[in-house]
């Protein structure tokens, strides 16, 4: 049977166009920068985040890692906004509390899960990166700066939005920002329709994700924390738990305009971690180590035991105290910088004196590097390392 070039390319066009009139989520998502099915899938996207691993490709730890209140509402909230069709507003989250312990880590992995063509760090065409540090100046007897500031911070986000208008806008470290400059996203925060902008033609901002990252709170999170963890375990802890307290910590770092005017939809603390965070990571890094050293020579191996993540977590949590100064970031640091030093120290900490009893080896070749290290507990006197 012969059919006409004009028949064929009909039916092209209608193939093309059925997602478009389906609705479901190989509908308008299939048209929408690139945003992966799994946009869709709250117990996909969960899993996806909280599964802590090392990609090999990279070696870099992948996962979020001892904030399950932050996983669970965060893939509740992205999934519910995203299978709606008409969302009445921007989805407009606030990551707070004290550096080091996982929130640009968590907006930087949700970029890459949620959006096709993002590399390993989440950039790509539907996410855009703002730092606060760039809005930083003295405003306070300069209010023509402040609008300046105000029109430039309006412009990045608008010319993002207009050309995908489900991105995700992180404004990192808004706390450095100066005072009334997120005033200049309050009315783009809450319209429910697509509206025409003098010079961007019409946009529709109400399927964009915005994060706003502050380190604040920490003061008022753990003393929170300290008092939940009489009666339940920090596994146990519930988004519930932090409720009666989150609007008001969360007002001195945003622009009073954003919490009064109800822009921000989700105020997502993330907790101080304990001993325990600290060990699984440490164990994590450890095998991020490995992995790389593997890459440079297949035949390397890194042997260690528990006393080891034992002693590394151990470090970095001050005496007479339930949590982790500066959370993973000193532990990242300390096994990304000179994963060595820290065993050495490890060594002459836990062995010097006992030589009679238990011994570590240390294993040297490759010009002059350190090619292969093994901790292991073995019979052995001072001559073996």
């Amino acid at each position: 049977m012969k059919y006409s070039w004009s028949f064929i390319l009909l039916i092209l066009l209608l193939t093309a166009l059925i997602p478009s009139v389906d609705g479901g989520i190989f509908g308008w998502l299939s048209d929408s920068c690139g945003l992966n099915p799994i946009a869709t899938d709250r117990v996909a996207l969960e899993k996806q985040l909280g599964n802590v691993h090392i990609d090999s490709g990279t070696c870099k730890p992948v996962g979020i890692v001892a904030q399950p209140i932050a996983l669970s509402v965060v893939s509740m909230a992205i999934v519910d906004h995203f299978v709606d069709e008409n969302p009445k507003k921007p989805l407009v989250f606030n990551f707070f509390g004290s550096s080091g312990i996982g929130k640009t880590f968590m907006e930087t992995h949700l970029r890459s899960q949620l959006y096709s063509g993002t590399d390993k760090d989440g950039n790509g065409e539907a996410t855009l990166t703002i730092s606060g540090v760039y809005y930083r100046e003295n405003t306070a007897d300069n209010p023509e700066k402040l609008k300046q500031l105000q029109e430039r911070l309006r412009r990045e986000v608008i010319r993002q939005v207009r050309k995908c208008p489900n991105s995700m806008i992180v404004l990192v470290e808004v706390h450095f920002m100066a005072p009334g400059v997120l005033t200049a996203l309050v009315d783009l925060l809450g319209f429910r329709q697509p509206i025409s902008l003098p010079g961007y033609g019409e946009v529709d901002f109400r399927k964009t994700v915005f994060v706003m990252i502050s380190n604040h709170g920490y003061d008022e999170l753990q003393d929170r924390v300290t008092h939940l963890l009489q009666t339940k375990d920090r596994a146990a802890l519930t988004y519930s738990d932090f409720s009666p307290l989150l609007k008001s910590i969360t007002s001195s770092a945003l622009d009073e305009w954003l919490v009064f005017k109800n822009r921000v939809d989700y105020y997502i603390p993330f907790i101080p971690m304990m001993y325990n965070e600290l060990e699984t990571y440490a164990n994590v890094l450890l095998k991020a180590h490995e992995c790389a050293r593997q890459k440079e020579n297949p035949n390397m191996k890194l042997f260690w035991d528990e006393s080891l993540v034992k002693w590394i977590a151990s470090q970095h949590i001050p005496e007479n105290t339930l949590f982790a100064e500066g959370g993973l970031a000193p532990v990242i640091n300390t096994l990304t910088v000179d994963v060595y030093t820290p065993l050495r120290m490890y060594i002459i900490t836990n062995f010097k004196s006992k030589y009679d009893k238990i011994a570590v080896t240390l294993s040297v070749s490759g010009e002059g590097h350190d090619r292969q290290l093994l901790i292991r507990h073995t019979q052995g006197s001072k001559s073996d390392l």
